[in-house]
């Protein structure tokens, strides 16, 4: 992205915003190569069928997250959409449904038009001052509820739909680790299949084949940890706390750090927030393998 007066507002943005326009900017030059198109996140994902045989019709094709509450109800999904549209949005999107930004897939134009959509609204002044981890999905969420897409719209439930946003705990997981719907249907997508630890371990056991666990002196905020790449490092152990919100690993660290006079030694790093523990004796038969997440403590 060449150096512009928005390139300069998004610096410091969280990589789940900037994507949007990087997708956009990317769109822009090659979308006319593509007939479907799928947006996913990378570090929770895996598939179990082509995610492209969903797109039978044309249109944008969406997926519902947690069902159990409505945006309105959910703390985080009605923080982002009220700090960053304002309340009354808030109230005219309180009941509806939440529906995951992690995936959506659909034929070109129409995801072209979603992109364009997403990637305007956070390249405005106005957003940089609510912006921050996860906001995407309240912009997702007021585009799609407020009629802001004008091309066709195909809304999945998570009881009957091909993709599984496993944080809802709708999915079975069979003993032989498939992910079927309450229908019991096979799904082609598994998003947030790090919420089962048991499927995290057997994916990893079968795809992973090179070394996840890359292990680091910390420097900075950091100095006197070690940091561990892709692990829980204490798993059911020395619980202290969970604090965030929390970018990056550094961050956890400088929260451990102010949380020294309570206990912590260590942490762990995932989905935007530290778990705080009061221990650092790091035992391998307790280390877990999971994607995206950094365990630290102190040498």
């Amino acid at each position: 992205m060449k150096k512009s007066a928005n390139a300069e507002l998004m610096k410091d943005y969280h990589p789940s915003t900037y994507r949007w326009p990087m997708i956009k900017k990317y769109f822009d030059t090659n979308g006319s190569q593509y007939d479907k198109v799928l947006l996913a996140d990378v570090r929770d994902m895996a598939f179990q069928a082509d995610p492209f045989e969903i797109v039978d019709v044309d249109g944008l094709f969406v997926f519902n997250g947690v069902e159990s509450m409505t945006i309105g109800e959910d703390g985080w999904n009605g923080g982002w959409v009220k700090d960053c549209f304002g309340q009354q949005v808030f109230q005219d999107v309180y009941t509806k449904p939440i529906i995951c930004s992690g995936v959506s897939v659909g034929t070109s134009d129409a995801i072209y038009d979603y992109v364009d959509k997403m990637a305007a609204t956070m390249t405005t002044a106005e957003f940089a001052k609510c912006e921050r981890n996860g906001v995407d999905q309240g912009v997702h969420n007021v585009l799609l509820h407020t009629g802001k897409i004008t091309t066709p719209v195909h809304q999945f439930d998570q009881r009957s739909g091909p993709v599984a946003n496993m944080q809802a705990h709708v999915m079975d997981l069979k003993s032989n680790f498939d992910v079927v719907n309450k229908e019991g249907k096979k799904v082609a997508i598994m998003h947030q299949y790090d919420r089962y630890e048991t499927l995290t371990h057997f994916l990893f056991q079968k795809y992973v084949y090179w070394d996840m666990t890359q292990e680091s002196a910390g420097t900075g905020k950091c100095a006197g940890y070690i940091l561990k790449d892709n692990v829980e490092a204490f798993k059911g152990r020395c619980d202290l706390s969970h604090e965030g919100p929390a970018k990056t690993p550094e961050d956890c660290c400088d929260i451990c750090n102010r949380w020294s006079s309570k206990g912590c030694r260590g942490f762990t790093h995932i989905r935007a927030g530290c778990w705080l523990k009061t221990c650092s004796d790091v035992q391998e038969s307790n280390i877990l393998q999971v994607a995206g997440s950094t365990g630290g403590w102190l040498a």
